[in-house]
């Protein structure tokens, strides 16, 4: 697989979600999955687009 690069900016960004995740309560996070806002993906589970 080739490496991509990231410019300042986006790697910024993933800095900042990643952040705003972590934060998240276990709650939270049920709450987004129920609502369709967040998908849990398992280990060894293939992603349907």
């Amino acid at each position: 697989m080739p490496k991509t690069v990231l410019e300042n900016d986006e790697v910024d960004a993933f800095k900042k979600a990643a952040k705003e995740m972590l934060a998240l309560s276990d709650k939270q996070i049920a709450e987004l999955i129920d609502k369709g806002h967040l998908t849990e993906v398992k280990q060894d589970e293939e992603i349907s687009q």
